[in-house]
C-alpha cells in the first residue's frame, strides 16, 4: 500500500514539474522596456502617451489638500493623444505604478476625480488627433503595504507608471 501510495506522487510529481517546465517554456518572461520621461511611447491601438510631470505629496500635503489619510502620493501629468483613425477610449485603471524594488499600486480612485474634475468616469474619450492630459494620482498609503520609515524614503527609489505587462512590461519612468 505504501509502495502504491509513493508511486502516485512521484508521478503527480513529475506530472507537475512537466508542465511548469512546459509553462515556461512556452511563455517566456516579458521583456522589459523603459521609456525616459518625457519621451514618447504608441501603444497596438494607436495611442500615444508621455510622462510630462511627477509630483510627490507627502502626509500633510495631502491632508491639507484632500483631507486625506495617505502616506505619500505621486501624481504623474501624463499627456496622451489618439494617432489612429478612429475614436478610442482609455482607462485610467489600467494604469499602475511599481518601484524597481517595491510592490506597485493602482489609481487612488478618490485623488483621480479631485485632480480631474472635468471627468465624468475614469475613462477619457479621444477622438483621431485629440490631445488630452490627465492627472493618475498613486497612492503610498500605509506601512502596512510599504516598509519605508518614513515618506521620504518612498521617493528613494526608482518607479515606472506600467499599462502593458506581457509580452513586453513598458515602464514609463517617473
Amino acid at each position: 500500500m505504501k509502495i502504491r501510495y509513493f508511486v502516485v506522487v512521484a508521478i503527480l510529481f513529475v506530472a507537475v514539474t512537466f508542465r511548469i517546465l512546459w509553462v515556461n517554456h512556452e511563455y517566456p518572461q516579458a521583456d522589459n522596456v523603459k521609456i525616459e520621461k518625457g519621451k514618447c511611447y504608441v501603444d497596438q491601438e494607436e495611442i500615444s502617451y508621455k510622462v510630462k510631470e511627477t509630483k510627490w505629496l507627502n502626509k500633510e500635503q495631502i491632508k491639507e489638500e484632500y483631507g486625506m489619510e495617505l502616506l505619500s502620493v505621486c501624481i504623474v501629468t501624463m499627456q496622451v493623444e489618439n494617432t489612429s483613425k478612429y475614436k478610442k477610449r482609455i482607462t485610467a485603471c489600467d494604469w499602475y505604478i511599481e518601484g524597481e524594488n517595491y510592490f506597485g499600486n493602482g489609481i487612488s480612485s478618490d485623488l483621480f476625480f479631485a485632480m480631474n474634475e472635468h471627468l465624468s468616469d475614469m475613462d477619457l474619450v479621444l477622438e483621431p488627433g485629440e490631445r488630452k492630459v490627465w492627472n493618475l494620482p498613486f497612492e503610498f498609503c500605509n506601512t502596512f503595504q510599504y516598509s519605508f520609515k518614513n515618506e521620504n524614503e518612498v521617493q528613494k527609489t526608482s518607479y515606472g507608471v506600467v499599462r502593458e505587462r506581457y509580452p513586453r512590461k513598458i515602464w514609463m519612468m517617473i
